[in-house]
C-alpha cells in the first residue's frame, strides 16, 4: 500500500513511485541563447523537477496533491491519502458578509471563485483584468473575520495600491515590505520580496495576485518554505504561459485552476468593456541597411525593428488619431503607450515630448546613458519612487491622459479611465499580450470599449511573423481585430490564414 501524507505545504509519497511521478512532476526548460553564434548552436533543454527523493520517499509541494493521487489511481496502484494538518480553524460567518455588505451581488463568476475558496484549500481563480478580485478579498475577510490574511503582490508600487484599497473598508490592515513591517495587523499586504518575513505573523490565509508571477525562483523558493497557510490562493488573468515553462511550479505552489471566467463572459455580464484591436499597416520602414532578422540577437532585433523603428512609431501614433475619428472618442482620450525597455521610450518621447516616460527603479541606470547618446534631453530627471507613484495616481485620477511606459505599468494598476493602448513593445505571448490589454478593459462612464494600437510589421520576416502571433493570441480571446482596407477579424482560424 503507498502512503500519500500531506503534512503543511507537502506531499510524502512512500514509497516513492519515482518512475511513475518523476516525469509528471518535471518540466524542461529551453534556455534560450543569445550572441551572434546563437543561430549554430542548439538550443539548451534544463529539466528541472519540483520534487525531491530522499530514504526512499519522495516530497513535492502540496499543489500537486491531486496530479500525484489522480496518476496513482490511474496507475492501479493500491494508496492511502491521510491529511496530517488539523482542520482550518475557521468557519465561514455569512452573517457578518451580509451585516457588513447588505446589498451584496456578484459580477459573473465571482460567486462561484468565492464558493471555491470556501471548499478548496488550494487553487487559481483565472479572470480577466478588472473582474474584482479586490472585492473578493474583502469578501473572503469578512468570511473569516478572525483569520489572518496575507496578500502578496509583486512590487512595492502595487502593495501601496493595494494597502490604500483595503484601507477603504477596514483599519486593520498593515504593509511588509518597501522597508514597512506592520506585522500586527490582521490582513497583511506583502511584496513577493517580504514573503518570508511576512510569514512571521503566522498568515492562514494566502493570496497571490499576478500569481503567473509566483514561479520566479527566489519567489517560488521562498514561498515553499511557508508552513502556517492552510488555503492558498492565486489570481491572474494569464497563470500559465510562462516563456520558462515553470506553469508547474505554479500549480505545486497554489494546485489547479479551481474558477476560469472567459473574456468573452465577463465582457456580456458588464464586467469588463470590450476590446478592438486596430493593426496599422507597414511595408517599408526599417532603419538599419540590413533586415531585422540578419541580426543574431533578440536585443538587436527589437532594436532595428521596434525601438529605433521611426516610421513603425510613427504609424503606431498615427493610429491612435484615426481611431479617436473612427471610434469617435473624444479628442483626449486617455493613451497608455507601452514599450519594453526605456530606450524605445526615449525615441518615442522625440514625437511625444511633453508625454512623462514611467520606467522602473531598475532602468534609472540607463538615463544617463540615454542622455549621453542624445536619446533623452540633458535636463531629463531621473524618476524616484514617490514621483512614479504620483503620476500612477495622477493617471488613475484621471488628470494625466497620456503616458509612456515600460513593463512596470503592464500588472497591478488600475486604470479605469484607459481607452487607448498602444502596444508598441511588439512583445508576443500570451502574459505580456493579455496582461498590457487588461489595462484597457475596465469599465468606466467614460467609454463603451478598450481600443488596441498595433501594427502588422510587414517590412521584415521576422517582425511580420511575431505580429501573427499576436493576432493569433487576440484571435483567441475573442477581441476584434481591425485589418486597413480588409474588414474586420473574429474567432475565425480561415479568416487569420488569409493575412
Amino acid at each position: 500500500m503507498i502512503q500519500v501524507r500531506q503534512s503543511a505545504n507537502i506531499i510524502e509519497v512512500a514509497p516513492s513511485c519515482e518512475d511513475l511521478l518523476g516525469g509528471l512532476l518535471t518540466y524542461t526548460h529551453v534556455q534560450t541563447l543569445h550572441g551572434r553564434h546563437a543561430k549554430d548552436r542548439p538550443a539548451n533543454l534544463i529539466r528541472r523537477r519540483v520534487y525531491g527523493i530522499e530514504g526512499g520517499k519522495l516530497y513535492t509541494l502540496a499543489g500537486l496533491r491531486s496530479k500525484v493521487l489522480t496518476a496513482l489511481k490511474a496507475s492501479g496502484r493500491p494508496h492511502r491519502f491521510e491529511d496530517l494538518r488539523p482542520p482550518f480553524p475557521h468557519r465561514p460567518d455569512f452573517d457578518n458578509l451580509l451585516r457588513n455588505i447588505p446589498d451584496l451581488s456578484f459580477r459573473v463568476g465571482q460567486e462561484d471563485a468565492l464558493k471555491a475558496m470556501i471548499r478548496w484549500d488550494r487553487g487559481v481563480i483565472v479572470a480577466p483584468t478588472g473582474w474584482g478580485k479586490s472585492f473578493l478579498v474583502r469578501c473572503l475577510s469578512l468570511l473569516y473575520p478572525q483569520a489572518k490574511i496575507l496578500v502578496v503582490v509583486p512590487r512595492r508600487d502595487l502593495m501601496e495600491k493595494m494597502y490604500e484599497e483595503f484601507r477603504a473598508f477596514t483599519p486593520r490592515v498593515g504593509r511588509v515590505g518597501g522597508g514597512k513591517a506592520e506585522m500586527d495587523q490582521r490582513l497583511l499586504v506583502s511584496t513577493d520580496k517580504s514573503v518570508l518575513k511576512a510569514s512571521l505573523a503566522n498568515p492562514e490565509i494566502l493570496l497571490f495576485d499576478e500569481v503567473h508571477k509566483a514561479a520566479a525562483s527566489k519567489t517560488s523558493e521562498d514561498l515553499a518554505q511557508l508552513r502556517t497557510p492552510y488555503k492558498w490562493f492565486g489570481f491572474s488573468a494569464t497563470p500559465y504561459g510562462r516563456t520558462d515553462g515553470a506553469d508547474l511550479v505554479i500549480e505545486a505552489l497554489f494546485g489547479p485552476a479551481v474558477c476560469h471566467v472567459s473574456y468573452q463572459d465577463a465582457v456580456a455580464d458588464g464586467a469588463v468593456v470590450p476590446l478592438n484591436v486596430e493593426m496599422q499597416s507597414l511595408a517599408v520602414g526599417v532603419p538599419e541597411r540590413n533586415t531585422c532578422g540578419d541580426a543574431k540577437s533578440g536585443v538587436t532585433k527589437r532594436r532595428r525593428c521596434y525601438w529605433k523603428n521611426g516610421a513603425r512609431n510613427r504609424a503606431l501614433l498615427s493610429g491612435v488619431e484615426k481611431a479617436k475619428k473612427k471610434y469617435g472618442t473624444p479628442p483626449d482620450a486617455q493613451t497608455l503607450v507601452l514599450v519594453q525597455t526605456l530606450e524605445h521610450a526615449a525615441h518615442i518621447s522625440r514625437l511625444l515630448p511633453d508625454v512623462p516616460i514611467i520606467y522602473g527603479s531598475q532602468d534609472s541606470r540607463r538615463v544617463a546613458e540615454l542622455v549621453e547618446s542624445d536619446l533623452l534631453p540633458p535636463d531629463f530627471q531621473p524618476l524616484s519612487d514617490s514621483r512614479r507613484n504620483e503620476l500612477r495616481r495622477a493617471f488613475e485620477r484621471g488628470d494625466l491622459r497620456t503616458a509612456i511606459a515600460t513593463g512596470v505599468w503592464d500588472t497591478g494598476v488600475d486604470f479605469r479611465a484607459l481607452q487607448i493602448v498602444v502596444y508598441a513593445s511588439g512583445e508576443v505571448g500570451e502574459i505580456p499580450v493579455v496582461q498590457a490589454f487588461g489595462r484597457a478593459s475596465r469599465t468606466h462612464e467614460s467609454k463603451d470599449r478598450g481600443i488596441i494600437i498595433d501594427c502588422e510589421d510587414q517590412f521584415d520576416k521576422w517582425a511580420r511573423n511575431r505580429a501573427l502571433q499576436r493576432m493569433r493570441e487576440y484571435r483567441k480571446k475573442g477581441w476584434v481585430i481591425h485589418l486597413p482596407g480588409r474588414g474586420t477579424y473574429r474567432n475565425a482560424d480561415h479568416q487569420l490564414a488569409l493575412l
